[in-house]
């Protein structure tokens, strides 16, 4: 389910938010044992939006005939345009001129989809990948989209690494003895600060609860946590992709993300509310005055 859930969000340019298309693959295909019906709507949108050939065969059978393959196609195809599909929307860099200097933004910009060719008679032949889509030099489009140019997205190398490596579990031992005991506590406390708030700790914690109770494989909701974790503070995929480290070792992979919030200056625990009303009562508190001048 992870891979789909990534691959619709990114094809329907976030419209569907990546749990949400993933659950209801997962009912689709539990309620008829046919999901593909679903599923394939996705691939000819990505066939519209790059102009793809429909090919081996139809979207359709592609999908009823080896769901599996058609959804991994699909993902490498985005993948190497340029998407990292574990963060359901691409990081790019703009720069902006100002009075001092170039000033570096970052800010999520979908890449644009390429016009449609004026000929349709005329094959259209994709540029190279680049992780960012051009118009191709041998034809004229009617128009040019005015403003900056954006650069390919920045390579996964300018990410970050984690505070502590995945296995380092006993850097925190009361968290470590938590996690393994009831692992809902340690993933609501992540989801409330991760979400900033809109996610309560009790709301997110029990959803995680009746999902283990009920399917025994939360690690395909609190994956999708970790991704956010990475999106925000531009972690590396590492040691495993998100999936996996949850799938494998779910317990190290909460630790792991409860020690990088707690590094970065949150009280899980307290809430997110909590944290934010300490953090701003250390900006406004004033500096302490010295006693008065000695005469």
């Amino acid at each position: 389910m992870n891979v789909d859930d990534e691959l619709w969000q990114v094809v329907s340019h976030a419209a569907a938010p990546c749990a949400m298309s993933g659950a209801l693959y997962c009912l689709i295909q539990m309620a008829m044992g046919c999901a593909c019906i679903f599923s394939c709507f996705y691939r000819s949108k990505l066939r519209a939006q790059y102009y793809l050939d429909e090919s081996p065969c139809a979207d359709c059978l592609v999908h009823c005939c080896c769901e599996p393959c058609a959804l991994c196609q699909e993902y490498r195809e985005l993948n190497n345009r340029g998407y990292d599909m574990t963060l359901g929307t691409c990081i790019y860099i703009r720069v902006l001129p100002t009075n001092v200097g170039n000033e570096i933004l970052r800010s999520k910009k979908w890449p644009p989809v390429p016009s449609a060719p004026p000929n349709p008679s005329v094959a259209y032949h994709p540029n190279p990948v680049t992780g960012f889509p051009t118009a191709c030099p041998s034809q004229q489009y009617g128009h040019r989209h005015p403003g900056p140019i954006l650069p390919a997205p920045p390579h996964p190398s300018a990410s970050g690494p984690w505070s502590t490596g995945l296995c380092h579990c006993f850097d925190d031992p009361s968290n470590c003895l938590i996690t393994c005991c009831c692992p809902c506590i340690t993933f609501g406390q992540i989801a409330e600060i991760v979400d900033r708030g809109s996610t309560p700790c009790g709301a997110a914690g029990s959803l995680y609860g009746l999902i283990m109770l009920s399917t025994g494989l939360a690690c395909l909701y609190s994956c999708v946590y970790r991704s956010k974790l990475r999106a925000q503070y531009d972690l590396v995929e590492s040691p495993l992709a998100d999936c996996l480290a949850h799938f494998l070792c779910e317990p190290c992979a909460l630790c792991q993300e409860y020690r990088e919030l707690k590094n970065r200056g949150f009280d899980l625990p307290m809430g997110w509310q909590a944290n934010v009303e300490r953090q701003n009562r250390a900006v406004t508190t004033p500096p302490a005055m010295g006693h008065g001048m000695i005469r």
